[in-house]
């Protein structure tokens, strides 16, 4: 996995990474088990249930469950948790293999996926 954490939108922007639509968003990820890298070097898995509940694991055993909101004007997501992980309202781009999310408000990186999985999987996460 390349290091995402230089990166910030408008770099991926000026290299002409697609940026994906809300509902690029939603087929993408509805229904399906995914995992990825956070801020703060954190690997997670997070299922996301065809209703938009989403559960969530990272790797030094924090749990947690939430509901994802996808704006298809705005062309974001909006995930929020229950018990004090970070709301996030991103935009999120095709890089390679990878799609990486970026904060609406400053551009920052969020969060990087890098495995989509349909149905919802065991949640172990590994380094």
């Amino acid at each position: 996995m390349q290091q995402h954490t230089a990166n910030n939108e408008a770099v991926i922007k000026s290299a002409g990474h697609k940026q994906l639509t809300g509902a690029d968003m939603r087929a993408l990820l509805q229904g399906k088990t995914l995992s990825g890298l956070y801020r703060g070097g954190f690997h997670f898995i997070t299922t996301m249930d065809d209703d938009l509940r989403m559960e969530g694991r990272n790797h030094v055993g924090s749990h947690n469950f939430g509901v994802c909101e996808f704006d298809d004007e705005a062309h974001t997501m909006t995930v929020t948790w229950e018990n004090g992980w970070d709301h996030t309202t991103t935009r999120a781009y095709h890089v390679g293999d990878e799609v990486r999310f970026f904060d609406v408000h400053d551009g920052s990186w969020r969060q990087t996926l890098t495995s989509f999985q349909d149905g919802r999987q065991s949640l172990k996460v590994f380094r």
